[in-house]
This record gives C-alpha cells, sequence and structure tokens, in this order.
C-alpha cells in the first residue's frame, strides 16, 4: 500500500524589518492563521522571520491538489508582499 505523500507551499514573503513584532504576531494569530486553517487539507504551519525584513512560510497540506488549490488564497492581498512561491512534495520529516 502506497503512502500519499504531502506537499508544502513555501513562500518567501516581504516584511518590514522596522515592523512590532507583537504587533505581527496578533495579526497572524487573530487573522492570519485561523484562515489558513480553514483551506482543504491543511495540516502544519511554520511561519519564520530573518529579522532583515524577509520571512518564509511553509505550509503542509495532504495532497499535491490541495497545495496546488491553496496558493491563490495565500498569495493574496491583504498578506505581505510574495517573493517567491513554491510547491514541494515533503518526502521525509524528522
Amino acid at each position: 500500500m502506497a503512502t500519499q505523500l504531502t506537499h508544502a507551499v513555501v513562500m518567501q514573503v516581504k516584511i518590514d524589518a522596522d515592523s512590532d513584532t507583537a504587533h505581527r504576531h496578533a495579526i497572524l494569530d487573530e487573522f492570519g492563521i485561523p484562515d489558513v486553517k480553514t483551506l482543504p487539507g491543511f495540516t502544519r504551519g511554520t511561519w519564520m522571520n530573518d529579522g532583515a525584513g524577509e520571512g518564509i512560510c511553509i505550509i503542509v497540506f495532504e495532497t499535491e491538489e490541495n497545495a496546488k488549490a491553496a496558493v491563490g488564497h495565500l498569495t493574496s492581498p491583504p498578506g505581505p508582499a510574495v517573493i517567491s512561491c513554491r510547491i514541494y512534495q515533503v518526502e521525509i520529516e524528522a
């Protein structure tokens, strides 16, 4: 029996390096994360910030189809400006 592999949407985004961290976290906690959790096939997400004006979001979905369907929603305003967005097959996790 083959195991279905999950797929991740990996986005690089622009973040104002001088913005208030607590405010960014509040927006993510109140609006961003609850919204992403409603997307079909969502399993987990990680949001990272380099502290210099760029962030990486890794959002994992049950299927490639779920990941592809989520891209338009994830890259639309009012979110941060998207620098790049790609879908990856998750092969191994530790």
